[in-house]
């Protein structure tokens, strides 16, 4: 597994221990045994210390937590039912980003890494957070052009998301790839999309995207910048239809709203 591979399937097992109620003493042990010798002797016990660091550094896991300092979980507040955007606010919020121009956010959905340098898990994540929501399918072309790397680059980030590793599914099962064009041996896809929650009016991320690795709200840095979007969109002199901008705006009193709750 490679090391954005590891950081992913910890926060999923993680997040899915804390579902279960299982996280204890013992979910570090769990999730070292779970991952098919990746943390196995010596040399995987200090990959497994430098990839728990990593993720505390970021402040997206709490470890040292009882019983004997041995208890690890995922960080981050739930966001409250009214708080959570619905599928007219995430396409408003796409209009917007596409009338500006915007591409793909370059905050973090896991925050900064210590030192400030980005990470590759920090592209993936971009990518995931972007592609859940967007809501529609999106060219690899058009995402390699918004990242700046090259189509081949663009595909083996997203398909970290669904690489075998432990999970039979993929680390993130509702990514999904459209191919096109000739079949050949080894066929290359050229659209990729994340499907939407079941409660799609309610609350179409839930359950997917970043979701399935713990990480549904909003980060203060991710409330900032679509804070931000909206604020450009609405006063960026284009004109804007009655429906998109209350939607731009109900998302605006939301989100304002769910970072006065991340500042508490």
């Amino acid at each position: 597994m490679t090391p954005t591979e590891r950081l992913l399937t910890i926060l999923r097992r993680l997040k899915e221990a804390g579902e279960s109620g299982a996280v204890d003493a013992g979910t570090s042990t769990a999730i070292q045994q779970a991952m098919d010798g990746v943390y196995r002797g010596r040399s995987g016990k200090r990959k497994w210390r430098r990839d728990i660091q990593a993720l505390s550094d970021r402040g997206l896991i709490k470890t040292g937590l009882p019983p004997n300092r041995t208890g690890i979980r995922l960080t981050g507040p739930r966001k409250p039912e009214r708080l959570h955007l619905t599928w007219s606010e995430h396409d408003a919020i796409n209009r917007a980003r596409e009338m500006l121009r915007a591409g793909i956010s370059e905050v973090s959905p896991l925050g900064e890494q210590m030192g400030g340098v980005p990470a590759e898990v920090d592209d993936v994540t971009r990518i995931l957070r972007f592609l859940e929501e967007e809501g529609d399918d999106v060219s690899l072309a058009q995402l390699a052009l918004w990242l700046n790397v090259p189509e081949q680059r663009a595909f083996e980030l997203v398909d970290i998301l669904t690489a075998d590793g432990v999970f039979v599914d993929g680390l993130v099962a509702t990514v999904e790839f459209q191919y096109d064009g000739e079949e050949t041996e080894h066929p290359r896809p050229s659209r990729v999309w994340v499907l939407r929650g079941r409660n799609r009016r309610g609350s179409p991320t839930r359950g997917r995207g970043m979701d399935e690795l713990g990480f549904f709200p909003y980060s203060s840095a991710e409330t900032n910048d679509r804070i931000d979007l909206i604020n450009r969109a609405l006063t960026s002199g284009n004109l804007i239809p009655d429906e998109i901008h209350e939607a731009l705006c109900s998302a605006c009193r939301k989100l304002s709203e769910w970072r006065v709750e991340l500042e508490r």
